[in-house]
């Protein structure tokens, strides 16, 4: 994996903006404020896996907008594919907010505005890959501008593995394994929403409120001795009203 940028070099004090510059000026052109006080410690990493692009990224607690003047810069029209390895994402597009972590991920449409979420710092996969072979592998089905994908059970436990183990190993492979890698994964990827469009039970995660109750009872914890502790505070941390 080819390092984009990192924050780790900066001072602390100057780690947002330099966080918020590489983001939104460039890597993927979209607007950024600070959601929440961290050591803003933030790296991205990527690869090219021939249809794919693979991207590994900690990023601190940030609110992501992307605008109708942001898609004015972008000759891209794909998708993107979040698997959240650490901590909690939001994404909101077309009047449908879909929260992604531990157990399920996100899929969206990049091409189009959307806002993307994180209270606490995350650390995700992205996989970026064009609306045209994404549509082409699809049968009688809508294409979904904002889904969930199953990420414990079935296809997506597969495709989240297959990513984790891409990430470690794009140093070791060949441009064209990592191209034959890319192929495979996108098939894989439009066959689990092939699926979960005709048995919208894969697309439920049963154990995402049992999570959500466990991030909340941890941040409950962490923050006790916090005499500005009340029940807004732990809601806007959490993501939740």
């Amino acid at each position: 994996m080819n390092l984009v940028f990192s924050t780790h070099e900066f001072p602390t004090a100057k780690r947002f903006e330099a966080w918020r510059e590489g983001v939104c000026e460039r890597y993927v052109h979209v607007d950024m404020v600070r959601s929440q006080e961290s050591d803003n410690i933030g790296y991205i990493r990527e690869a090219s896996f021939g249809p794919v692009t693979l991207t590994e990224a900690l990023a601190p607690p940030q609110h992501i907008i992307r605008r109708p003047s942001n898609l004015a810069r972008v000759d891209k029209d794909c998708f993107y594919l979040g698997l959240t390895l650490q901590g909690w994402q939001q994404v909101h597009q077309h009047g449908k907010s879909v929260l992604f972590g531990a157990g399920r991920g996100a899929l969206f449409y990049a091409s189009e505005p959307y806002e993307l979420h994180n209270a606490v710092p995350a650390r995700s996969i992205y996989l970026e890959f064009s609306r045209k072979d994404f549509t082409a592998r699809l049968e009688n089905i809508d294409v979904p501008l904002t889904a969930l994908l199953q990420t414990n059970v079935g296809i997506g436990r597969v495709i989240g593995s297959m990513c984790s183990a891409m990430v470690l190993e794009a140093e070791t492979l060949t441009p064209d394994l990592r191209e034959c890698l890319g192929v495979e994964l996108l098939n894989l990827v439009a066959m689990a929403f092939q699926a979960s469009a005709h048995d919208p039970g894969l697309s439920m995660d049963t154990a995402v409120q049992s999570a959500r109750m466990r991030q909340i009872k941890k941040y409950i914890d962490t923050n006790l001795g916090n005499s500005l502790l009340n029940p807004d505070r732990i809601a806007r941390a959490n993501q939740i009203s």
